[in-house]
């Protein structure tokens, strides 16, 4: 994806096309541990999210946290999966007091849908998927956004 700020589209994508997308995005989990999710409701972004869960071998069922903010998961090798659903957050202190620097900063996978509040307190590099309805209205674009 290259230094600085750069940016991939996927067109048409359906959720049958995801476990492609993430196999050949598979070098974006080992740049960084912190992937966005922007899009509207019903846009697919935890769809996606399970599928890369399915990817780390996750076994758990996979669910937007919606109302408890924060899923963890255990994937292969133990590796730690943490899901994050930030719509029902209101700023950055109640942020601050459900310890997401902790989550962020341990080096473990997160997944965070709803990013924007969040934004401020990340440092480089990330990553974001941002979901918008294609032309036909039955498929998703995908932007990926490298933040390096």
């Amino acid at each position: 994806m290259g230094d600085g700020l750069s940016q991939k589209r996927y067109l048409g994508l359906d959720q049958k096309d995801y476990p492609q997308l993430v196999r050949d995005i598979k070098e974006v989990f080992e740049k960084s541990n912190i992937i966005l999710f922007s899009g509207d409701l019903g846009s697919g972004k935890t769809t996606l999210i399970k599928e890369i869960c399915r990817f780390f071998k996750v076994e758990d069922s996979v669910s937007s946290p919606t109302f408890s903010i924060i899923n963890e998961y255990l994937g292969d090798g133990e590796r730690v999966i943490y899901h994050f659903d930030l719509y029902r957050i209101k700023g950055l202190e109640e942020l601050m007091n459900i310890g997401v620097t902790e989550y962020l900063d341990s080096g473990e996978l997160c997944l965070i849908e709803w990013p924007e509040k969040v934004k401020p307190l990340l440092e480089f590099p990330y990553f974001e998927f941002r979901f918008h309805p294609s032309e036909n209205n039955e498929s998703r674009d995908l932007d990926l956004i490298a933040y390096e």
